[in-house]
């Protein structure tokens, strides 16, 4: 809505180095960095055509596997490349057509959610994203979909709407040991509703969930500023009711800049 504070969640790319881009100065949430290098998937090797294989690797005609490297080859390239629009079109049919062949298959969901956040086809990324954990709780896929759904959260058209879909998967999120996404995404879209308390709880609780992860911390940090803006004794008082001492650190830290920043504006 027009009254959230724009936080911004980006991912270009899957990964694990998520705090190169530091906090945003206009109270927005921190873009989530993640490395190009780090994607699960080989880039294609020069101008080597989708369709020619190596020795050996014949077993790629068979449907589901050709279906699915043709899109990863496809979503490299645009990635690594151009960007040209047309191959996130061609990768999103390929990702299609290896979920027809193996609808439960969770990577192809998650790398046809990278595909669309790139294009920047939002909602449809983060409800494949949120398929691929369905499918699959654990795994490397899944550190992939919880990535690309945190990004593409910030950004979906309809934040109410995708909350109900999220809440459904709650047995997915804890089956995963994942529920400190789950707050973390509620976050998000809370923000994005302009409920800025309710970000600031739901931030809290993620943060207090797994205290190191980062990008927790980082959403709670700009949820921390949006609630300091409406409510700054109610943010201050938080930090006694914090859970863990990264916390309480986070919220104190950002509260009394909040108020420093207010007095020498006075």
């Amino acid at each position: 809505g027009a009254a959230a504070a724009n936080p911004a969640v980006d991912a270009q790319d899957l990964g694990a180095a998520l705090v190169d881009n530091g906090i945003q100065g206009d109270r927005g949430f921190s873009r989530l960095a993640i490395a190009n290098d780090q994607l699960p998937l080989p880039p294609p090797d020069g101008d080597q055509q989708i369709h020619e294989f190596g020795p050996g690797e014949e077993w790629l005609s068979d449907g589901l596997a050709l279906h699915h490297a043709r899109g990863c080859a496809l979503y490299a390239r645009a990635v690594n490349k151009k960007r040209d629009p047309r191959d996130f079109e061609e990768a999103d049919k390929s990702f299609g057509r290896a979920l027809v062949c193996h609808p439960q298959f969770a990577s192809a969901y998650a790398m046809r959610a990278a595909s669309r956040n790139a294009a920047g086809r939002y909602d449809e990324a983060a409800a494949d994203a949120l398929d691929s954990i369905r499918v699959q709780p654990q795994g490397l896929d899944t550190d992939n979909a919880c990535t690309i759904l945190r990004s593409a959260a910030d950004r979906i058209a309809d934040p109410a709407g995708f909350r109900r879909l999220l809440l459904e998967q709650r047995p997915a999120f804890e089956k995963g040991k994942r529920v400190h996404i789950l707050k973390s995404v509620e976050a998000i879209l809370a923000s994005r509703l302009g409920d800025h308390e309710a970000a600031f709880r739901r931030a809290i609780e993620a943060v207090a969930l797994k205290p190191r992860d980062e990008s927790s911390c980082k959403i709670l940090i700009a949820a921390t500023r949006n609630y300091a803006t409406v409510n700054e004794a109610a943010a201050l008082a938080a930090v006694d009711g914090c859970a863990t001492e990264v916390g309480r650190f986070i919220i104190l830290g950002v509260a009394q800049n909040h108020y420093e920043k207010k007095d020498y504006a006075g």
